[in-house]
């Protein structure tokens, strides 16, 4: 439909003035947003201007300058790796419905088949910063991967990047993808737009092979039609721009200025003023002093008849130290926090407003916030790009959502979980806000449940950490019980009746009778032995403390030790040259699986929540891996692949000195622990009033 019929479809037999407040039945009609602009481009194709984005309407050149920019990369790669490293798992509506679970269970396979998935995330995140991006593969049967009657599932393969500058959209909302023309596609698919030709992925062959992800959305202003395109895709590119222009323009300065000074400043060649033969002297003198900067200047002789000379003029780095203070402190700290958001690096600057805790916190809120926000969007993307497709080719009957969802952990769950706990003895509390608070599913009637109490291994382990972390005579554990009857001083006339001969002395007011011809003798001292013993009591819980607090701290630092050896095993592994060629795939097989297995196990032990005793059996698994792993390298041989990956006898052989140096950081980490455990036990047994030397 086009533009005037559309308008007049929608304003024919138009409202009432005065009806204003009656919005009338439902429409599906709206205003295009095209036409929300004063000048209206692309009306021959009928698509946005690739001029939505702030550095290709300035100048293309500088979007590609901002794309090789280090510091600017660093920044897009830490908000990029934890989206694309997270945990994820397909959700539907009903677990209990077979038909849901059957789905569920067979696409999770389909997704898990996809290769180099961590990878596709990790490139779709790039939308964050042109505003969108794709990814293109195949749909294939893939043998591996069964559904439940046995058919080989349809699985997405041949994943590649698209370039986010080469999709652009169409005024309806199709994605359209810039081509070469030598190739022979449809014409009524084709469109020639103000940058380059371009193929409408308008047919459902070709769009279901394309994945686009895009960030965040503008509408952009009145007056800036050529912008328009935003409303499909605007990423961090556009918003830095003008930071990164101006940052860019500062860096230039500074490095004139340091061409200019950095040679130790300014040489002064100086000539007899009408001396015409010393002038051609300075000159050659200026011209011969290589790259620095050099000029002559005349002067008139002085009383000691001297004019030629050479003098050098120190250069003043006051302005240069302005540069990179505005550089670093204003510019890229702003870009900064726009990418990556609050860092305690940056917030530290600012000692006015957040402080100590209260900067740590709201830091990790705001990163909290950007990874969940990144997650959500791209498991939308996922969803409905992927799933979606994977579903209706799969089980075409399924008329259910089935949707992606990534695992970000809450960093508030622990206190609210905490904060219910602390209530609950006062006040109810409705169960369903302890299971969100807890990340638990209330279990339905038939579901397999553990019960608080059955498990007697986890609460004699809660008991003994409750022991061993409450140093000794605290109130709540006090083992004053241990010095009952000697600390105090009672008769009991049971045991020590009057009258009695054999009593007389003993620990009684008199002992005997009177008349029975026994000296009375003197009473015992018993405030002098009480005192004593009192003291005696106070020097050796003085000596327990002191030991159980040294234990804690030795205990501390070997599991901190054993966290830094873990991550040291992680860098290491990081700067591995880990390669998979396009060629014989099956002849690393053994290599690449073995790597991606011990690259899961030490995320886990770096990232992961884990106890010492679950990150002790991590570890072991994690040398298991790791001695494959370097077993299956021997086997590797030096090659260049179709790709012109090419992988060195000297790359070989660095890796097989960093295996080592794995092995070593893995089992430094375990030894650690095991010196956690046993100054944990030596805590306990001191906690306890045991024997200890």
């Amino acid at each position: 439909m086009g533009v005037v019929n559309w308008l007049g479809s929608l304003f024919s037999g138009g409202r009432s003035a005065t009806s204003n407040t009656n919005f009338g039945a439902p429409t599906d009609k709206t205003i295009p947003h095209v036409l929300t602009f004063a000048n209206i481009l692309g009306q021959v194709y009928k698509a946005y201007s690739h001029r939505y984005d702030e550095a290709l309407r300035h100048f293309p050149q500088n979007a590609l300058a901002m794309r090789r920019d280090a510091y600017l990369q660093s920044l897009l790669q830490e908000r990029y790796l934890p989206t694309a490293r997270r945990k994820w798992q397909l959700e539907v509506d009903d677990d209990k419905d077979k038909n849901q679970k059957i789905v569920k269970e067979g696409l999770t396979r389909c997704v898990r088949a996809t290769k180099k998935f961590a990878r596709m995330r990790r490139y779709l995140m790039e939308a964050t910063w042109y505003g969108r991006y794709g990814s293109q593969g195949m749909w294939t049967r893939d043998k591996d991967s069964k559904d439940d009657a046995g058919n080989p599932l349809w699985c997405f393969r041949n994943h590649q990047p698209v370039n986010g500058d080469k999709i652009q959209f169409t005024w309806d909302g199709t994605p359209a993808v810039m081509v070469n023309t030598s190739a022979q596609w449809p014409a009524d698919s084709l469109m020639y737009t103000e940058r380059a030709p371009a193929l409408k992925l308008d047919r459902p062959e070709w769009r279901r092979q394309f994945i686009v992800h895009t960030h965040d959305v503008e509408d952009a202003d009145y007056f800036e039609g050529e912008m328009a395109g935003a409303i499909h895709g605007i990423g961090i590119r556009s918003r830095i721009y003008w930071s990164w222009w101006m940052r860019d323009e500062l860096l230039s300065w500074s490095m004139d200025f340091m061409q200019k000074v950095g040679t130790l400043g300014l040489l002064v060649f100086w000539y007899e003023e009408g001396n015409k033969g010393a002038k051609e002297k300075a000159e050659a003198n200026a011209k011969n002093a290589s790259n620095r900067s050099a000029i002559t200047l005349p002067r008139i002789a002085g009383k000691d008849g001297t004019s030629n000379g050479v003098e050098q003029i120190a250069p003043s780095t006051g302005g240069v130290e302005a540069l990179q203070g505005m550089i670093a402190d204003y510019f890229e700290r702003h870009q900064e926090r726009l990418i990556v958001g609050q860092s305690m690096s940056s917030g530290g600057r600012d000692t006015q407003s957040l402080g100590g805790t209260g900067r740590a916190d709201f830091a990790a809120d705001t990163k909290y916030q950007i990874l969940a926000y990144d997650a959500e969007n791209l498991d939308e993307t996922l969803t409905d790009d992927f799933v979606q497709v994977a579903k209706t080719l799969n089980y075409p009957w399924a008329d259910f959502p089935v949707r992606f969802k990534s695992i970000v952990p809450d960093p508030e769950k622990e206190s609210r979980l905490k904060g219910l706990t602390t209530i609950w003895d006062r006040v109810p509390v409705r169960m369903a806000d302890v299971y969100e608070a807890a990340d638990a599913v209330q279990p339905e009637e038939d579901d397999e449940v553990v019960e608080a109490g059955n498990d007697q291994e986890h609460e004699q382990n809660m008991e003994e950490k409750q022991v061993a972390d409450r140093p000794p005579g605290d109130k709540d554990n006090d083992d004053s019980k241990e010095w009952e009857g000697i600390l105090t001083y009672a008769w009991d006339e049971s045991k020590h009746p009057r009258g009695q001969p054999d009593n007389a002395g003993q620990f009684g007011p008199g002992g005997g009778t009177s008349d029975g011809g026994q000296p009375k003798p003197d009473k015992p001292k018993h405030g002098d032995r009480v005192s004593q013993l009192k003291q005696q009591r106070e020097s050796y819980q003085t000596a327990r403390r002191e030991v159980f607090e040294s234990l804690r701290a030795d205990a501390e630092a070997s599991l901190e030790l054993s966290k830094d050896s873990g991550r040291g095993a992680k860098d290491v592994f990081d700067n591995m040259v880990y390669f998979e060629p396009t060629g014989d795939f099956e002849k690393f097989k053994a290599f690449n699986e073995s790597m991606n297995t011990l690259d899961d196990l030490l995320i886990d032990i770096v990232h992961g929540e884990l106890t010492p005793a679950e990150a002790h059996r991590q570890m072991g698994e994690a040398l298991e891996a790791a001695k494959e792993a370097m077993k299956a390298h021997r086997k590797v041989k030096p090659f260049k692949d179709d790709d012109d990956m090419e992988v060195s006898a000297d790359d070989l052989k660095d890796n097989g000195q960093k295996f080592e140096n794995i092995i070593l950081h893995i089992k430094n980490a375990r030894e650690s622990l095991r010196t956690y455990a046993t100054h944990r036990r030596e805590m306990r047994t001191i906690k306890e009033g045991g024997d200890w030397e």
